[in-house]
């Protein structure tokens, strides 16, 4: 339980860093292409449901805990190898398919 909740931390601690990244990134002039990259799931959300802002909050808050969550419940280093190159290519085909609808006119719509 303990090392759970500290996986959780950390995922927060990550969501923010990632989230003042972007938010500073986008400010300089790169548009919304690093939180694309580092948010993509609430980037789709944003595209298809604009009026769902509390769900592009909760994905936006909970992908970095829940990444960490799992790398912290999955114990067996076997079962771990899986895991971790799974996430990465579902959170890169994520990114890719945001920065693809962002670059062709759908316009992310962040709180």
């Amino acid at each position: 339980m303990k090392r759970l909740m500290l996986a959780i931390l950390v995922g927060l601690a990550l969501t923010f860093v990632c989230l003042f990244l972007g938010r500073y990134l986008r400010l300089s002039g790169h548009g919304a292409m690093a939180l694309n990259i580092f948010f993509p799931y609430s980037a789709l959300v944003a595209f298809r449901f604009k009026d769902m802002w509390w769900l592009v909050s909760v994905l936006l808050f909970g992908q970095f805990p829940l990444y960490v969550a799992l790398g912290a419940i999955v114990t067996a280093k076997r079962k771990r190898r899986f895991l971790i190159p799974l996430l990465v290519i579902i959170h890169a085909i994520a990114a890719v398919t945001a920065l693809y609808l962002d670059h062709y006119g759908l316009k992310v719509h962040y709180i």
